[in-house]
């Protein structure tokens, strides 16, 4: 059964007073989503305004980042509850790992995009050093991916794409430290890079 998994995001950044001063609910716009695997289209916070662009693993991590950006699910409403959204899964449907850094792959996204002409992506992916068992030097580094992404921003793969890349979560892991933990492609200069925010407010 739904249950309001997210529900607090709006309070949590201040959504509610933002859009009571610019009323910018996603209207006439739509984002691509770049993540784990397919979105749950039947949910009923996306209400026909999500597309699947090619099948993909089924974890409920897409359908989460979806609904974190445009839910009208009235138990947890998303930022945007009027956008529409595009999404790419970059693993197979029997695919289970959780390294993405893939520079052409990245590529492709942000060219797919711009073809549709919409104009942010989303990805709330990463190398996960942490979960992989990856070297900690990676984290902070600024390679051919974060490039990638840095010249999408500027138009370099058709019109300009605004990149929302998640921070990770690497911080929680308590392996790395506590900083200088955000991993490539989220090192990225020209886009905007995400931080996680707790979902209870009393922390």
């Amino acid at each position: 059964p739904l249950s309001a998994c997210n529900n607090e995001i709006r309070a949590a950044v201040s959504v509610d007073t933002l859009q009571s001063y610019f009323p910018l609910y996603g209207q006439n716009q739509s984002v691509y989503v770049l993540d784990t695997g397919s979105v749950d289209v039947a949910h009923p916070g996306f209400a026909g305004r999500v597309i699947n662009l090619e099948k993909g693993i089924d974890d409920g991590h897409a359908t989460h980042v979806t609904g974190t950006i445009l839910s009208s699910f009235e138990a947890a409403k998303g930022t945007a509850p009027n956008l529409s959204a595009v999404v790419k899964p970059f693993f197979a449907d029997n695919q289970e790992d959780v390294f993405f850094t893939n520079p052409l792959q990245i590529e492709a996204a942000f060219m797919e995009a711009a073809s549709r002409d919409i104009s942010i992506l989303n990805a709330s992916i990463g190398v996960n050093v942490n979960v992989n068992g990856y070297s900690c030097d990676l984290l902070g580094q600024y390679g051919l991916a974060s490039y990638v992404v840095d010249q999408a921003v500027r138009g370099a793969y058709g019109s300009p794409v605004l990149s929302i890349w998640a921070a990770g979560n690497e911080r929680s892991f308590d392996t790395c430290g506590d900083y200088g933990t955000i991993a490539p492609p989220a090192t990225n200069k020209n886009g905007l890079t995400v931080g996680a925010t707790y979902s209870d407010l009393g922390t």
